[in-house]
């Protein structure tokens, strides 16, 4: 009975606190370090993050990301929607081609005056394309991801945070059947006022398959965007 009074308490308190609508930030990921992807495919990454709603420590969350030839971004888009077309992309050079979205729910727990414990869970999707000789192989993989980490209040609107992202059980949505598991880590200083935001860090982020061949990436990123 107390627990359920408490867990009550605590919800209708979140409910009290202020409420922000809307975030929307874009980030550009140079790619410093990379394995089993061919070299020089990727240099850049691309990235949106998008928060719908907030209230009081808790948001709700989305984001997509894309690495490749930016004339491309509609096959991974294709990819995504199932509808590749196998005949164009046979007409093209080489090419290797990588990105997401996810869809999640963060936490940012209050645990000191200027320090919160981040927690998140929600549904990633990772996929890539690449046409090697003449071979053009796809994949699209998703499971359910958590993370977990420190925010630090360092100034007014200046944080410093460092998250850790796992996905155990990633499987195939598209391609041939496979599982495996996805791994990432970002540090980074964010610093906002009101209506603008900027921020830089570093990141890494790893799909590892059973059978077919995923990727590691990493390397720092900047990033702006607007709040309300």
């Amino acid at each position: 009975m107390k627990k359920a009074v408490f867990v009550a308490v605590v919800f209708i308190l979140t409910l009290a606190m202020p409420a922000a609508a809307f975030e929307l930030s874009g980030e550009l990921w140079s790619v410093s370090e990379q394995e089993f992807i061919p070299s020089e495919q990727i240099s850049n990454v691309y990235k949106v993050d998008l928060t719908l709603v907030q209230v009081g420590p808790v948001r709700l969350m989305g984001s997509g990301e894309y690495g490749g030839k930016i004339n491309q971004i509609t096959d991974f888009i294709d990819l995504i929607r199932d509808d590749l077309d196998h005949d164009q992309l046979a007409e093209l050079e080489d090419f290797y081609l990588l990105g997401g979205v996810d869809g999640k729910v963060r936490v940012d727990w209050p645990v000191l005056s200027q320090v919160d414990v981040i927690t998140s869970v929600g549904y990633r999707v990772l996929g890539n394309i690449s046409k090697i000789d003449s071979a053009i192989d796809s994949g699209l993989y998703g499971g359910i991801s958590y993370s977990a980490g420190l925010g630090i209040d360092l100034a007014p609107g200046l944080k410093l945070s460092g998250t850790y992202e796992y996905g155990p059980n990633v499987k195939t949505l598209l391609g041939e059947e496979d599982q495996g598991s996805i791994q990432g880590i970002d540090v980074n200083i964010e610093y906002q006022i009101p209506l603008v935001l900027a921020k830089a860090g570093y990141r890494s982020q790893v799909l590892d398959l059973d059978a077919a061949k995923g990727y590691r990436i990493s390397g720092f990123y900047v990033g702006a965007g607007i709040h309300f």
